[in-house]
């Protein structure tokens, strides 16, 4: 069965759930006006259905990448693709195994995300204090906390308040990135122990709900930690490190445009 709500797919499977990128060597829940995928086979005489059905096979996980692409654009830049090529480039790569992080990072590290950082809108007062909240939850993850500063190690900042006073004039784009490259190190920190990540991401998921921020889902939004540690559980890293990339830029979002955030954690 799919949920589809807004910019993305759900495929339950196993009692959990897999987030956009079905399991592609088994084949691909139907989307809405296609066939099911079937695993690949290859009886005698049926070479020409078994071309057709490997097309339908991409055509699924491109409409697939495409949707969840798509978030990201609305999600991290806030603006729809506008660029065709470009959008298709990337889904192109998806497509040929490239990872999710490496196209997000792709994106915000780029000449053009530099370009909204230095001429987009300043972060609200709201969304320094969520920033700050949700840099020191993921600081407090890390063995090593992230030094903010010129890159001078005299010039490097560490207390709160100067942290505060560093980020203070940054433009909201600016945090989302910050914060969410602080997300991506706590990940590849607890990878090692995929149990600790998994465990660690459905209570931090869960607290996440009391900020009465959409998430995108109603899936999403559930204060339920037992649903989402038994989605992690089963899920690729890729989809793991979008939900919560996806939440870290939706607070900051929401952040940004509202003057009575409660900002709790």
């Amino acid at each position: 069965m799919i949920y589809r709500m807004k910019t993305i797919l759900l495929i339950t499977m196993s009692g959990g759930l897999a987030f956009s990128a079905c399991n592609l060597s088994r084949g691909c829940a139907p989307l809405s006006g296609t066939k099911a995928v079937q695993s690949p086979s290859t009886p005698p005489g049926t070479e020409k259905n078994d071309a057709i059905e490997y097309r339908s096979e991409a055509a699924v996980k491109a409409k697939i990448y495409a949707e969840l692409l798509r978030e990201i654009f609305l999600v991290v830049l806030l603006d729809e693709p506008k660029d065709r090529s470009q959008f298709g480039n990337l889904v192109d790569a998806l497509n040929q195994g490239a990872s999710l992080e490496g196209i997000y990072n792709g994106l915000t590290h780029s000449a053009e995300y530099r370009k909204l950082e230095t001429k987009g809108p300043k972060a609200s007062v709201t969304a320094l204090e969520i920033f700050l909240k949700h840099l020191d939850i993921f600081e407090s993850e890390l063995p090593v906390p992230t030094q903010f500063g010129s890159g001078n190690d005299n010039e490097t900042t560490s207390s709160v308040s100067d942290i505060k006073q560093y980020f203070q004039n940054s433009s909201i784009f600016t945090l989302k990135r910050v914060a969410a490259d602080e997300a991506l190190k706590v990940i590849d920190f607890k990878r090692t122990e995929r149990s600790k990540l998994v465990l660690w991401y459905s209570k931090w998921a869960v607290a996440q709900t009391s900020n009465n921020v959409d998430f995108g889902l109603a899936l999403r939004n559930r204060s339920d930690e037992v649903f989402h540690y038994n989605w992690a559980v089963n899920a690729s890293e890729d989809n793991l490190k979008w939900e919560i990339l996806n939440r870290v830029h939706r607070l900051l979002n929401h952040a940004q445009n509202s003057t009575d955030h409660n900002g709790s954690t």
